[in-house]
């Protein structure tokens, strides 16, 4: 893919913004060929490090387990509370700036008329299904006490 085209498919940052809206303005404005790309691969490494917790688990050395684990956590307490605040913070201003857009969208016609057509509305809802299924990889892995990727 050229720079071109991961510039057009780069109009916002977030892949897994307006799930549930099929038409294809808004699924283009929240695609992100280089993000998705980048989820897999996560997605990849996260797989690797189950594989690697199970022979962890299998692993009958619990002293250097809890070692491990104390050590993380005086590691990592300080930057973690960091990351649930930003986190916490950038989803406040989605939600703000999604309301907005959806707002300014509906009051253009000429956006209304070309979303609506066979084509367009076929291609957003493959969109869709790509962050569907990133979700509920995600949703699975929150279920299963593993913290997102």
């Amino acid at each position: 893919m050229s720079n071109k085209d991961v510039q057009h498919h780069n109009i916002t940052d977030s892949v897994f913004e307006n799930k549930h809206d099929t038409d294809i303005l808004t699924q283009i404005s929240s695609y992100n060929y280089l993000e998705v790309q980048s989820y897999i691969a996560t997605l990849k490494r996260q797989l690797m490090e189950q594989k690697k917790l199970n022979e962890i688990l299998k692993d009958q050395n619990y002293t250097k387990n809890i070692k491990d684990i104390e050590s993380f956590s005086e590691d990592y307490k300080g930057i973690i509370e960091k990351q649930r605040m930003e986190l916490n913070n950038i989803k406040n201003q989605l939600k703000k700036s999604v309301e907005e857009n959806n707002k300014l969208k509906d009051e253009k016609e000429e956006f209304n008329d070309i979303c609506q057509s066979p084509e367009y509305t076929n291609l957003a809802k493959k969109i869709r299904d790509i962050k569907t299924s990133c979700i509920e990889i995600k949703h699975f892995l929150e279920d299963a006490g593993i913290l997102n990727p």
